[in-house]
């Protein structure tokens, strides 16, 4: 199994593929690899949220990161 944890630089096209062809490809066993992606919407100064380069990939198999983020300023009660 593959984790990737709250990245904060998207990943080298080298580094995707590489998770590509685990997941797609079957080992002797028959199985494909596994994924795990834990990503939050770490946002840029300027307020751009900072992509993973695993966009693309998850989109091959109907997982969809969003660009949306909600920002809120704590109240005083």
């Amino acid at each position: 199994m593959v984790v990737v944890a709250e990245p904060t630089s998207p990943l080298p096209p080298a580094q995707v593929e590489a998770i590509r062809l685990y997941m797609t490809e079957p080992r002797a066993d028959k199985k494909k690899g596994k994924l795990i992606v834990l990503a939050g919407a770490p946002v840029r100064p300027k307020g751009k949220v900072i992509r993973t380069g695993l966009e693309g990939l998850l989109l091959e198999f109907n997982v969809r990161l969003g660009d949306r983020v909600v920002v809120g300023r704590e109240s005083k009660i």
